[in-house]
């Protein structure tokens, strides 16, 4: 089977409602994909720093429990596993705190074995943040040395906006390194002040990578290949969590290139009517997220899925 790995932020979640804890779960943007993946039998391996304290323990053993393999995952001593915190009000309105503790030595961890291949998912603040920056690198040139296919998810979050000048450089390269970038309609207005799809592409993808997927929020989804667009209708019918959309459909993204066997080489190539399918596994889980409300896709759901395939 091919190596599914991720790299990405993990961290702890409490929700708070009325002045008192409401729920607690482990979180993380590409993590949540990668729970997704090890729910569908794919086994994936996640690349990521949480400390050697409870929380680190509960995030661990989450990861283990929904088959995600953690031999890469740097536990350190110096300070404490990430927390980040929402405050809900009445209105909905939601506020969110971030308390970081990390050591001066960041993700100095073994890698995995990556071969030709094998399917790289990274992004969000994680995939830029100068602390990491040089260990992070290390591991997406070799994986791209080893040709592996590799997925760059921007996620750019609005508080960083003003910022996107100074990040660039980091930015540019991570779409060097990508064979497929991906994003949603928002992450690319906090960096570039466009919202038109093609003039995206054209202006600031389309030089360094062929094929780009963005997510425009709840209603669909745009594919360009170079060769050929395509626009993808989504059915959903109420406001949800772009975030929970975004790491469901990574998730159904990854499962459709290994459903079709698809490697590095074929991509810029491959027919809009495998595209269509692929396209759909990535629908096809964020339906199912959106409709159980989770982080992941449910274990019924999971179930279903062609596991004789990959």
């Amino acid at each position: 089977m091919r190596h599914i790995i991720g790299i990405g932020e993990a961290h702890y979640t409490i929700v708070f409602k009325d002045c008192q804890p409401e729920r607690g779960y482990p979180d993380g943007f590409v993590f949540n994909s990668l729970v997704s993946l090890g729910r569908a039998g794919l086994n994936p391996a996640f690349i990521t720093e949480v400390g050697n304290d409870e929380i680190g323990n509960l995030i661990i053993d989450f990861l283990k429990d929904n088959n995600v393999n953690i031999d890469n995952i740097y536990r350190y001593y110096e300070g404490n596993t990430a927390l980040t915190i929402h405050i809900a009000d009445n209105e909905k309105i939601d506020r969110k705190s971030e308390y970081l503790s990390y050591p001066e030595e960041r993700l100095d961890m073994v890698w995995p074995r990556i071969d030709s291949d094998d399917i790289i998912l990274f992004g969000s603040y994680f995939s830029i943040d100068n602390k990491i920056r040089k260990n992070l690198t290390d591991i997406i040139t070799y994986a791209s040395e080893r040709k592996s296919l590799i997925i760059y998810d921007v996620d750019y979050d609005k508080s960083h906006a003003k910022e996107a000048v100074w990040f660039m450089p980091s930015i540019i390269e991570n779409l060097e390194f990508a064979d497929i970038v991906r994003g949603n309609s928002g992450d690319f207005f906090n960096i570039y002040k466009e919202s038109d799809f093609d003039r995206i592409y054209v202006n600031h993808i389309k030089f360094y990578c062929k094929i780009f997927i963005c997510l425009d929020g709840i209603t669909g989804v745009y594919l360009n290949t170079d060769l050929y667009k395509r626009y993808y209708t989504f059915n959903l019918t109420e406001e949800y969590d772009l975030k929970m959309i975004d790491e469901a459909f990574n998730a159904g993204l990854i499962y459709g290139l290994v459903l079709h066997k698809i490697g590095r080489d074929s991509l810029e190539t491959l027919d809009p009517v495998v595209w269509d399918s692929i396209i759909d596994c990535g629908i096809e889980f964020v339906n199912n997220i959106c409709k159980s409300g989770s982080h992941y896709i449910s274990e019924e759901f999971a179930g279903s899925l062609n596991k004789d395939s990959y």
